[in-house]
């Protein structure tokens, strides 16, 4: 893990690097050619020159590791040569993790450790999904990988929180593990399948990896509902969970707006060909239509959430606290 994180990031700095001393027509020293060639896998090295110097979602040439972009523009592009699988350690690992912990706690801790540990790791995937989605770090292959690490993750958190962790709850104990809720599972469903989507077909659609960056606010519920449990979502605390909720699920929203409407004219039109048999690529047509669909979905849950959220703090505001409405907690994210 370590050294392919050292690689990674020598293959970027090497990268703008190397294009920014293009730029000034000086040919490189010999021994940066070198040096290049003896810490970079020839995959990687391939994958960086063949977008020009430039990067951006989605890709820029037609090499292999890079997606190729679509004619239209908008950044999709197919993924036959990158590899698909080893991504799932990450997930897994996590997993591991999260079981070992929620073994050896207390069994009235363990729905809390399942949470935390979720936490943290959403956290850092929906900050490495705005991280690969945006910006000169908007390379193909990491988006790529992020779509096998949010499937995966997706996949085992359904698996366990929703199955396994209910399955040895124990009242008697104090343990009172609960199923997902439907929304959650709901949640759930639709991005498994716009992240089974991208890996059928082959076919990257930025918008499952740009929808992904909504998981920085993973933390959000949990610590609200801790708060809440505590008695402890009063004064100070109580303004800043209040302020960070609405600008959080706000940004949920408008994000999944932003994500959906634009996108919305040409990917019916996507579908109205496919399904009268006349796109030129049906592969595309239907990966787009269905992360599409699923954006739709998932936007939809996103302002369902934002109005519980609006409903909470407006009780509070109003002087019934939303510290003893039991209704008033807005729904986790993941």
């Amino acid at each position: 893990m370590g050294r392919t994180a050292l690689v990674a990031l020598f293959a970027m700095c090497s990268h703008h690097a190397g294009a920014a001393w293009a730029k000034t027509g000086v040919r490189a020293p010999a021994v940066y050619a070198r040096l290049r060639s003896a810490a970079l896998p020839m995959s990687m090295r391939v994958a960086l020159d063949a977008g020009g110097g430039g990067v951006g979602a989605g890709g820029g040439g037609e090499g292999s590791g890079r997606g190729r972009r679509d004619d239209d523009g908008e950044g999709e592009g197919e993924f036959e040569r990158l590899p698909v699988g080893w991504p799932f350690i990450v997930p897994l690992l996590h997993a591991v993790n999260k079981g070992l912990l929620c073994a050896s706690v207390a069994p009235d801790r363990r729905d809390f450790a399942a949470r935390a540990t979720d936490v943290g790791f959403l956290g850092f995937l929906g900050a490495y999904a705005a991280l690969a989605s945006f910006g000169p770090f908007a390379l193909a292959p990491l988006q790529f990988a992020l779509v096998q690490v949010g499937l995966g993750h997706m996949l085992l958190e359904s698996l366990v929180n929703g199955i396994v962790l209910p399955f040895f709850r124990d009242p008697a104990k104090g343990a009172h593990s609960r199923s997902l809720r439907p929304d959650i599972w709901l949640h759930h469903a639709f991005a498994i399948t716009a992240f089974s989507a991208c890996l059928a077909f082959r076919v990257f659609i930025p918008q499952a990896v740009i929808l992904t960056a909504t998981e920085c606010t993973a933390g959000l519920p949990p610590a609200f509902q801790e708060a809440r449990k505590a008695s402890r979502a009063t004064g100070a605390l109580s303004a800043t969970l209040a302020a960070l909720m609405l600008a959080g699920f706000a940004g949920r929203c408008a994000l999944s707006l932003a994500v959906v409407l634009p996108q919305a004219p040409q990917t019916l039109g996507a579908l109205a060909q496919l399904v009268g048999g006349t796109a030129a690529r049906p592969a595309h047509a239907a990966a787009r239509g269905t992360v599409w669909a699923c954006a739709v979905g998932l936007g939809s849950l996103n302002c369902l959430w934002f109005g519980k959220v609006v409903a909470a703090v407006s009780r509070s505001v109003g002087g019934s606290g939303w510290a003893r409405a039991p209704g008033a907690a807005p729904a986790p994210a993941s």
